[in-house]
């Protein structure tokens, strides 16, 4: 199965509209599967005392949380219109809703795939809510799990009733720094998460680069996100931590590569490796002239390339046998029923 590659557009159309739909495109000619966004209403979301993250801070002139999320907030009608825009150039809409109210929204928009922000993986109503519909096999559910305990992935997936729903999630290991450093990527947890849930897994990415998610790949993850910007030296908190249209595409084509290259685990000679197989390896050949009744030894054979006659491997067929016909130095010793002499 593909890797779904998900271009995280977050808020990087700083609220607008026409910046949006030209992320969607450049999503889509970038070769990603899906553009995200993000759906919420300031006032829901954070209270007017809730403070800037040290890397907000420095990515614009904003005092408080509340005042940077007005800006950055799309409307109803602007989501509307990426939507449609979305289906007109063919590449999948998402968006995560940070409350219930935004939830039902995207969903009577059409949209089928929800992801859940590693902000809100404890937030009990939204979850809940998204935990019915899952459960109805309507939609399906990516867990971003950034600041998260193994405790709190599985409370968030009781309420997904995912013992029912299995199939439907995708469990994303996340590292909500931005950008986040190497040392703290901690891929080898995509296995962890695995072994002790069971689902499928992926990897929403926050580093500077695209090596960890084509490793992410090698190590199991079916669903990769990464931020996308237009520009890194926008205004707005999540450009620093993003990768422009280029370097996006050239992101893409390293995982197909890479799931081409990982192949099918079945142990097997490829057929790009049938001519060399014959070149490389030996047979069994006479060494000097063997008359008709003597006895085979080690001593009048020899193991020379090609591999075009009987394997050394198979050499306690010829060893003690009695030739059957005379052999010139550098015959191949083909006769298959030496020992019945």
């Amino acid at each position: 199965m593909a890797t779904k590659v998900i271009a995280e557009a977050g808020v990087n159309h700083n609220g607008s509209l026409d910046l949006a739909l030209k992320l969607v495109e450049e999503a889509k000619l970038s070769g990603a599967d899906s553009i995200k966004f993000q759906t919420f209403k300031s006032e829901s979301l954070a209270s007017f005392s809730a403070p800037l993250a040290q890397y907000q801070k420095k990515s614009n002139s904003y005092k408080s949380q509340i005042d940077m999320l007005k800006s950055l907030e799309l409307t109803d009608k602007d989501t509307k219109r990426i939507f449609s825009f979305c289906n007109e150039i063919g590449i999948e809409f998402m968006s995560s809703p940070f409350g219930v109210d935004e939830l039902h929204f995207l969903l009577d928009l059409g949209m089928l795939s929800i992801k859940i922000p590693s902000g809100e993986i404890t937030n009990y109503a939204l979850i809940s809510e998204i935990g019915k519909f899952i459960s109805e096999g309507n939609i399906n559910v990516l867990l971003s799990t950034g600041m998260s305990s193994l405790g709190d992935i599985e409370e968030a997936l009781s309420l997904l009733r995912f013992k029912e729903t299995l199939e439907r999630i995708t469990i994303m290991h996340c590292v909500s720094s931005y950008p986040a450093p190497n040392k703290d990527l901690n891929l080898k947890v995509l296995s962890t998460l695995q072994n002790c849930f069971g689902c499928k897994t992926g990897y929403s990415d926050h580093s500077e680069n695209i090596i960890a998610p084509i490793i992410s790949i090698a190590l199991g993850a079916s669903a990769i996100e990464k931020h996308l910007t237009l520009d890194k030296d926008l205004p707005g908190p999540d450009h620093k931590a993003s990768i422009t249209p280029k370097l996006f595409a050239k992101m893409v084509s390293d995982i197909r590569a890479t799931e081409v290259m990982l192949g099918n685990s079945r142990k097997e000679t490829k057929e790009s490796e049938i001519e060399n197989k014959l070149i490389a390896r030996r047979s069994i050949r006479a060494f000097n002239n063997i008359q008709k009744g003597s006895l085979i030894t080690k001593k009048n054979i020899i193991f020379q390339r090609p591999g075009n006659g009987l394997s050394p491997m198979e050499i306690d067929k010829v060893i003690g046998a009695v030739a059957s016909k005379d052999y010139k130095d550098g015959d191949l010793i083909l006769d298959l029923n030496l020992n019945e002499i």
